[in-house]
C-alpha cells in the first residue's frame, strides 16, 4: 500500500510539473515586447530626430514578433530647418531565443491614432486619417477665378465658385478639372504664390496628403535597400540601426505639415 501511495505521490509530482511548465509558457506567450521613444535633439536643442528602442524581455518567447512604432511624436516637433530627420532604431533582445528579419516586411504606412483629441485637423478619408492640411497657393485657376486684390479665404473662394455656377467651396476640385482639362495635376494647384490660408476642401486635402507622402516626403537607410539593413538578433544581444532617416524636400506649401508615419516590419524566432 506504501508503494502504491508513494507512486501516487511521484505521479502527481510530475503531473504539476507539467501543469507548472504549460502555465509558464502560456503566462510568457502573453508578454509582449517593449518599446520606448526619445527624441534626439541638436547642440541648441532642437528635435532633429528620434530613438526608438525596442527590447525583447527575458521571458519572451513567441516564434514570430510584428514591431510597429510610430514616428509620429517625434516628427510633430520637427523644425521646418532641418530637411533630414533621423531615426536611430535599437532592439535589445533578452530573451533565450535569436531573431532574424522578416525579408520585404519593412514598409511605412500613415498612423492610426486611437486618441484624436490632440489634433484638431483630423480629417478621415477611406480609412485614412489626415491631420493636417497645405497652405493655398495663387495658382492660375484661382487668379482667373478671383479679382485682383481678394485674398484666399474659404467665403471668397465659395462665393466666385458660385458665381461661376458651381456648388461652391465644395465643388473646387471639379473647377480645377474644368480649368486645367487633361493637364491638370496637383503640381500646378501648389504652382504660385502662397496665402496664409490653409485647403479645406476635403478632396483636395486628400489630394495634398498622397502628394506630400509621395513626392515631398521618402525615406532613407542610406546608401541600402531597407530590407537588407537587419542582421540577426542573437540571444542577450543588441542591434542598432543608425542610418535610417526621412528626408523632406523643401515646398513652401507643405509648411510645417503635420504628418504621421508607422514603421512595421516582422522577425522571426530562429
Amino acid at each position: 500500500m506504501k508503494k502504491y501511495k508513494y507512486l501516487l505521490l511521484v505521479f502527481l509530482f510530475i503531473i504539476g510539473l507539467v501543469i507548472g511548465q504549460i502555465i509558464n509558457v502560456v503566462a510568457r506567450s502573453d508578454i509582449d515586447y517593449d518599446k520606448e521613444i526619445n527624441p534626439i535633439r541638436n547642440n541648441i536643442g532642437d528635435i532633429i530626430g528620434e530613438e526608438i528602442v525596442i527590447t525583447i524581455p527575458k521571458e519572451y518567447n513567441k516564434r514570430n514578433i510584428r514591431i510597429n512604432t510610430s514616428i509620429f511624436d517625434g516628427y510633430y516637433h520637427y523644425s521646418d530647418n532641418d530637411r533630414e530627420f533621423i531615426v536611430k532604431l535599437i532592439i535589445n533582445n533578452n530573451s533565450s531565443y535569436d531573431y532574424k528579419y522578416v525579408g520585404d516586411s519593412f514598409f511605412l504606412d500613415n498612423s492610426y491614432i486611437e486618441d484624436n483629441s490632440n489634433y484638431l485637423n483630423n480629417i478621415i478619408l477611406d480609412d485614412t486619417i489626415i491631420h493636417d492640411s497645405y497652405y493655398r497657393s495663387y495658382n492660375e485657376a484661382l487668379i482667373a477665378l478671383i479679382p485682383s486684390g481678394v485674398d484666399l479665404s474659404d467665403d471668397n473662394i465659395d462665393t466666385y465658385l458660385k458665381y461661376k455656377g458651381y456648388l461652391g467651396l465644395s465643388d473646387l476640385k471639379r473647377y480645377y478639372l474644368d480649368y486645367y482639362g487633361d493637364s491638370y495635376s496637383f503640381d500646378k494647384v501648389i504652382l504660385g504664390d502662397i496665402s496664409p490660408y490653409k485647403e479645406s476642401n476635403l478632396l483636395l486635402i486628400k489630394d495634398g496628403y498622397w502628394y506630400y507622402k509621395n513626392n515631398i516626403m521618402s525615406f532613407s537607410c542610406g546608401n541600402r535597400n531597407c530590407n537588407y539593413i537587419f542582421s540577426t538578433i542573437n540571444k542577450h544581444s543588441k542591434l542598432v540601426l543608425n542610418n535610417m532617416k526621412i528626408i523632406i524636400n523643401n515646398n513652401a506649401c507643405f509648411n510645417n505639415y503635420l504628418v504621421s508615419s508607422d514603421i512595421y516590419f516582422n522577425l522571426i524566432r530562429i
